[in-house]
């Protein structure tokens, strides 16, 4: 956020509405080549969000943080999930 303050992602109040949950919603996009759409600017990632929707597809096993462990999901910038294909599933 020093590097960049007041960019879109580096925004006092888009960081703030991020780390409480609630990111905004009007990310602006571009796209990297045409019909490929990409946000640049980027604010965060809800991995709860993301965990909800690897546990309809696969047993989730366990949710690990880097690079410490010890403050959890709150405060460690990567998530990391041991994921396992549930019995009843199709191969």
């Amino acid at each position: 956020m020093t590097r960049r303050f007041g960019a879109y992602d580096a925004n006092p109040k888009n960081v703030f509405l991020s780390f409480i949950g609630s990111p905004p919603q009007d990310r602006p996009h571009g796209e990297i080549e045409p019909g490929f759409g990409y946000h640049f600017p980027h604010t965060g990632f809800d991995y709860r969000e993301f965990s909800k929707t690897l546990a309809g597809y696969f047993d989730l096993k366990k949710v690990s943080t880097s690079t410490f462990h010890a403050p959890g999901t709150l405060f460690m910038p990567e998530v990391y999930f041991l994921l396992e294909k549930p019995n009843n599933a199709a191969a």
